[in-house]
């Protein structure tokens, strides 16, 4: 499997205390799905605080998405842990089958958060963060 981190506001987020999860917002009719909680600072790669972030982390153009407990995700893909806690998937099956259908640009991503990972098979994504707390 091909993959590339996210680079996100804070860089690479790293391992798996790095994504805290408060909440999840889906809402089919406008097929958007919202992750929202807090970054651990701590376990990225730009930040070196003990503070955490709040995030929304919203998916638009949802195809699909799964949930799935860490523990249970990483021993049924073990070769799939791959350092980062945010990446896209590239060459995808499922997103290049959905992509042909639907004649639009899916691509899959993976969130794993501190007890969940979530497969998400979306057209964009956008991540927002409260910085307010490096002044």
């Amino acid at each position: 499997m091909r993959i590339v981190h996210i680079e996100t506001q804070v860089g690479n987020l790293q391992g798996r205390d790095a994504i805290y999860l408060d909440s999840v917002d889906y809402q089919p009719v406008d097929k958007v799905l919202k992750l929202i909680g807090e970054i651990n600072l701590n376990l990225s790669s730009e930040g070196n605080s003990d503070d955490f972030a709040p995030y929304v982390l919203e998916f638009r153009g949802i195809h699909s998405y799964s949930q799935v407990h860490l523990d249970v995700w990483i021993r049924n893909n073990e070769d799939c842990f791959m350092g980062s806690s945010f990446y896209e998937v590239l060459d995808d099956e499922e997103a290049a089958k959905a992509s042909i259908i639907k004649g639009e640009p899916f691509k899959k991503f993976i969130v794993q958060t501190y007890d969940h990972v979530f497969e998400i098979i979306s057209i964009n994504f956008q991540m927002s963060m409260e910085m307010n707390i490096f002044s």
